[in-house]
């Protein structure tokens, strides 16, 4: 289970860094690469610190959603395939967050 959670984790990271490259935030792109790197470490503040960054991408994409389909409504374009895609990416992100809360990650970060 921790080998799931943990490529969730990191694909999550994955799409957020290459979400702000595409936007020319490389520094943010190169943030978002490095952060997965903290599942090496073992320690409850790595995990939180993972956590917190996950949930900081939710909102990013929430945030991107928002603008892309108030653009397209804007322009007259469909906008609810975008809506559903990001959703979707939404929901990865904070599952990857939530994931910390498994049984076999609580045990290998010591958060109980």
């Amino acid at each position: 289970m921790i080998i799931i959670s943990s490529t969730t984790i990191v694909l999550s990271f994955l799409m957020i860094a290459a979400h702000f490259f595409r936007g020319g935030y490389l520094l943010p792109a190169a943030v978002s690469l490095f952060l997965p790197f903290f599942l090496l470490i073992t320690e409850r503040w790595a995990a939180r610190v993972v956590q917190v960054a996950l949930f900081i991408a939710a909102i990013e994409w929430v945030r991107t959603a928002i603008a892309i389909a108030q653009e397209r409504l804007s322009l007259g374009q469909p906008y609810l395939r975008m809506v559903f895609i990001l959703g979707v990416v939404i929901i990865i992100a904070v599952l990857s967050a939530a994931a910390f809360y498994l049984p076999a990650m609580s045990r290998r970060y010591k958060l109980k």
